[in-house]
Order: C-alpha cells, then structure tokens, then sequence
C-alpha cells in the first residue's frame, strides 16, 4: 500500500475522501474523542497511518489558540543534571499531551532572556525556567508577555514566583556532617555561582554543620571553584595543611577536581575524602563511585509540569515554593566505607 502522496501533504480532506467520513469525523478520531466509537477512531487512525499523514500543528494552534507545546530552558546540557532534568521533564510532559523544546543560557543572563524571547515567538503554552539568576530581568520579561511559568531547581528569595526545589540547605548540612562523621575536622567547600540560590543556600547547610559540631571557622574553607587544575592545587596546598574533608557544589565538578587530583597523586579517599550533590551515579553509570545528596529531581520534574498544566489551564494557586525532601547516598569517597 501507497504509504505517502507523491505531491504535496496528507491532509484531513484526504483521509476524510479514503475512509468515507466526514472531515470533522476523522479529525476528532484522530484526537481519541470519547463520541467516535474505538472501532471507527482505529480504522481512521490506521488509514492515516497507512497514507502517511503528519498531524499539522500549526493549524490545530490557530483553531485552539493552544500550540500544546511547553518550552524547557535550562544552564547546560553537558551537565548530567540538566540532561536527566530535561528528560525527566519531556516524559512527564508527554503525559500531559504536550511537546518540549529545549533551550540553554550557559548562566548567561543575555542567553535567558533570549531563549525566552524565543519561546514566546514559538507561541509555547508555558515555560519551565532553570534561571540563571543573573538578574530578574528574565522575570519581568516572563510578567509583561502574561506567560504561564514555573522555576524549577532554583527560586528567588525576594520575588514572589511558583517554584519547585529540592531543600539545597539540609542538603548541604547533611554532606558536610557526613564528611564530619567519617572523621574529618577541617573542611572545604567548593563554591561557584553564588547568586545561584542553588549554590549559596549549599553553602549555608555547609557552614551551619560545622558550626553545630564545633569546627572553627578556620578549618572550615569556601574556595571559589572556576577550574580543575587550578581547584586541584588550592586543595592539594590544603590537605599538607590538615584539610582532608571536600564538599564539591555538584556531582560533575567533583568528578573534574577529581580527575585534576588523580593526575597529581592524590588518591580519594585516602588523601581527600569528598562528598557532592545531585546523586547522578544513582541513575548513570561512573568509574569513581561519590557520596552524593539525593534531591528528588525526578519528583521536582513531575511536579513541575503538573503545576505548568494547572497554570496554563487557570487552576493553580498563586505563588507557591515547593521544598522536596534530600537525602545521603554514602558510596565510600567519604573515607569510611563501613
């Protein structure tokens, strides 16, 4: 059988000439609507597949006024983070009937705020915005077009926006403490971004552990992460000086400062204990196994376009921070495998 028309689209008229039925008939088995009987949704359904009919979605937008596609935009995609977040966020939204389209600032404030200029021209329903809080430009930006949006892994303190996060505080506290636990008595913290609220409010659980187990301010460092070669000779320094314990702001700078060390002899956890965030490992695969903070993304994820519906069908409350649980996963870089 013909799979395809040699000139020019499928379109309804053509299926509606095969099968007999009306244009609106096929159009409305095409959409599963409960009034067409199964056994006529699946015969139209099979002849439109057999002609090799591509649904036109530009022309269902201009009929609904809804394009059923949700725009992600989000730092950067080399980042497992943001690729499961991304993933995670596609699978959920197609439950929902919606189609994603991805776009990245690489923390660049001018970068958001095009990608979001650039969504709003795509005529998406509603954004899901990773900001990269250089400003709250983006913000406004997103008020003055009247576009459903939700913040996800990241929120701002002193602006009223719905949010869904992971609670980065008790996170940090729990890996420092873990890091205290194992034996360690001087600490680092590997810090970048810091107007990221991501970033400080980690920094905020770090300082606060070593305060509650009475390490000295001394002994409890925050250095300012930009390269791996350069944070492997700032900590290599430290550890002659006694600093034994690292918390690394995320998984995949770890595993960099981790690579820069091994270079340079220092063996993990012998030399340096360290501990991150975001759990990677407990869905991908690494050669060096690190104790990691779990912050339920896959939850934050499915929230987010739950609450993205409701925003853009009219249902969701107004301006609401969700803080989802953490949690330790020790895998020995700690120094204390029992």
């Amino acid at each position: 059988m013909q799979k395809k028309r040699q000139e020019g689209r499928v379109t309804l008229r053509d299926i509606a000439r095969k099968t007999g039925y009306t244009m609106n008939t096929v159009s409305r088995a095409l959409n599963n609507k409960p009034d067409i009987s199964k056994e006529t949704s699946l015969k139209i359904q099979q002849a439109a597949r057999d002609a090799g009919y591509i649904r036109n979605w530009m022309a269902g937008s201009l009929r609904t006024g809804r394009s059923n596609t949700i725009a992600v935009i989000v730092c950067d995609l080399s980042n497992p983070f943001f690729a499961l977040m991304v993933a995670d966020i596609e699978a959920a939204a197609a439950e929902f009937g919606y189609t994603v389209i991805v776009l990245c600032t690489h923390e660049i404030q001018e970068k958001e705020e095009n990608a979001i200029r650039v969504a709003i021209g795509r005529q998406v329903d509603g954004i899901l915005l990773c900001p990269c809080q250089g400003s709250g430009d983006s913000i406004g930006l997103l008020h003055e077009a009247g576009l459903p949006y939700v913040l996800v892994s990241r929120h701002f303190s002193a602006q009223e926006t719905d949010a869904l996060i992971c609670d980065e505080k008790q996170g940090g506290f729990l890996a420092a403490e873990h890091l205290i636990k194992a034996g360690h008595k001087k600490l680092v913290f590997l810090s970048s971004f810091d107007r990221v609220s991501s970033v400080a409010e980690r920094r905020s659980g770090f300082v606060l552990a070593a305060e509650q187990y009475g390490i000295p301010k001394s002994d409890c460092l925050v250095f300012h992460h930009e390269d791996g070669e350069k944070t492997a000779a700032f900590l290599k320094e430290k550890q002659a000086l006694g600093f034994t314990g690292v918390f690394a702001y995320c998984d995949m700078e770890a595993w960099k400062v981790i690579t820069c060390l091994a270079k340079e002899g220092v063996r993990i956890p012998e030399d340096l204990a360290f501990t991150a965030f975001d759990n990677i490992q407990g869905r991908l695969g690494f050669p060096f196994s690190l104790c990691s903070i779990e912050s339920s993304l896959l939850d934050i994820c499915r929230g987010s376009v739950k609450l993205l519906d409701e925003k853009i069908n009219g249902s969701a409350p107004p301006h609401r921070l969700s803080v989802y649980p953490v949690s330790l996963v020790c895998r020995g870089s700690c120094g204390n495998h029992s």
